[in-house]
């Protein structure tokens, strides 16, 4: 990718002969390095913009997802009753996040224990 990048090509692998890349972008997106993941060179990062989101506190997503269920069960028209119960499941669902983010860390082994919104 580096090369890409730089020099706006590449070379074959088969024949070595140089291949030229006109018209295109790269973008990416990476975490912070942990669990597997290696930290990104400077030598690659500077053909980047970078800036970093971090995660939203609980109250937060609460407010996001609440707004999401609650705007999906008034949209079809379900009971009251039902009604009640999506912020139940919103603050359960996001209890269950928080303990999944606890107790399953990611490690080299287990890097695909990575979870975020």
């Amino acid at each position: 990718l580096r090369q890409l990048l730089s020099d706006g090509g590449l070379y074959d692998r088969q024949g070595f002969y140089w291949k030229q890349i006109d018209k295109f972008v790269c973008v990416c997106a990476a975490a912070p390095p942990s669990g597997g993941r290696s930290a990104l060179t400077p030598r690659f990062t500077r053909y980047f913009h970078m800036f970093c989101v971090p995660q939203p506190s609980e109250d937060t997503m609460i407010a996001i997802f609440e707004a999401i269920v609650q705007g999906f069960l008034n949209s079809l028209q379900f009971s009251d009753s039902v009604r009640k119960c999506g912020n139940i499941v919103v603050g359960s669902t996001i209890d269950v996040y928080k303990q999944l983010l606890e107790r399953l860390l990611p490690t080299p082994s287990k890097f695909h224990y990575t979870f975020n919104l």
